[in-house]
């Protein structure tokens, strides 16, 4: 196919003539002809995509997918969505079997080795290691639990907690849980280890009986997730990361999707008339039109609307903003001016 060989040209000769062998193979024209979007996401994290009984794809994943296809395509329902793991994923899209993964660690781009790598585009969500304890403890913070027996799946999850334990002066009982179903796993452990939103998928997963934990508010790693493109067609990577960066801009500029609704009120905001293609071509440079970043905050709302949707109060979850607030709201969350 058309983006494999693009992958296979770079990978083995590095960069040279990147310029005018992305306007020859244009991985953007590849997809037109094609249709549709194909589009990575986690096969075994509900809280990041979930398939519903009638076949929809729910979740901050498929949002991001429908808001490129929405950008790129004029038509967010112009998605395949295709879930993998983290590994199969980014081979597939080396290979030119995806044209974006959803979210990813970004250290999955950063990887030493031979050979082209995914590359990052602009962060979309922050999360880390997080704790949950049962209520019955009354515990307020990760020091009161100096002693006391902590589990978790894998290494990668305790060590944080270890690096905390010999900065704190403490120790914890580190232990990784065993085989079973989860209730039987948690028996014998004072607070579960996990990132945030596993534990909550972990937790939400219990049945009523054994649902009295809680998530204390530390976090103990902080890790960044972003979508991830291809190497080397840098026209696709600037279209999923201003695609990206369009939704954190509407929120900064309290541009919802209802706002831009069939017979609302036109902006009279000359940042949103600008972002929304009233005002200037803002598209051109990426071989888009001036009505890119409209269709994707018509086809998701602003960021912190997906944020609520799908991970806040109006989700299964609840889960505060936090470092996924805006810049200007104590977050880490920004968008670079729309000029």
């Amino acid at each position: 196919m058309l983006a494999v060989g693009i992958v296979g040209f770079l990978a083995g000769t590095g960069l040279p003539g990147k310029d005018a062998l992305a306007q020859e193979l244009s991985l953007l024209d590849t997809i037109r002809e094609r249709g549709h979007l194909r589009c990575g996401l986690h096969g075994d994290r509900p809280a990041l995509a979930r398939q519903e009984e009638g076949g929809t794809w729910r979740g901050m994943e498929p949002d991001l997918c429908r808001l490129v296809a929405a950008s790129a395509l004029g038509d967010p329902d112009a998605v395949i969505f295709i879930p993998a793991s983290e590994k199969e994923s980014e081979a597939a899209l080396l290979v030119g079997e995806l044209d974006m993964i959803a979210l990813a660690p970004n250290f999955l781009s950063q990887q030493s080795g031979q050979g082209a790598r995914a590359r990052s585009t602009a962060l979309a969500l922050v999360d880390g290691i997080a704790l949950a304890t049962g209520r019955e403890w009354q515990v307020g913070n990760a020091l009161q639990l100096d002693g006391q027996k902590i589990c978790g799946r894998s290494e990668d999850e305790l060590a944080p907690l270890r690096r905390y334990a010999s900065r704190n002066g403490i120790e914890f009982d580190l232990a990784i849980l065993g085989e079973g179903t989860i209730e039987a796993r948690i028996e014998t452990c004072a607070a579960l280890a996990a990132q945030r939103l596993r534990l909550l998928e972990m937790l939400s997963d219990l049945p009523e009986d054994a649902q009295a934990w809680e998530i204390l508010p530390e976090s103990f790693s902080r890790d960044q997730w972003t979508p991830l493109v291809p190497p080397g067609d840098q026209q696709w990577y600037d279209i999923v990361r201003w695609g990206l960066f369009a939704v954190i801009q509407a929120e900064e500029l309290g541009l919802s999707q209802a706002d831009l609704a069939e017979g609302a009120p036109e902006p009279q905001d000359p940042r949103i008339r600008r972002l929304v293609g009233l005002e200037g071509d803002l598209g051109t440079s990426i071989g888009l039109d001036s009505q890119w970043a409209r269709r994707a905050i018509q086809a998701v709302g602003n960021y912190g609307e997906m944020f609520a949707r799908n991970f806040g109060a109006t989700s299964p979850y609840s889960l505060e903003r936090g470092p996924n607030a805006l810049w200007n709201e104590g977050g880490l969350l920004q968008s670079p001016p729309f000029l």
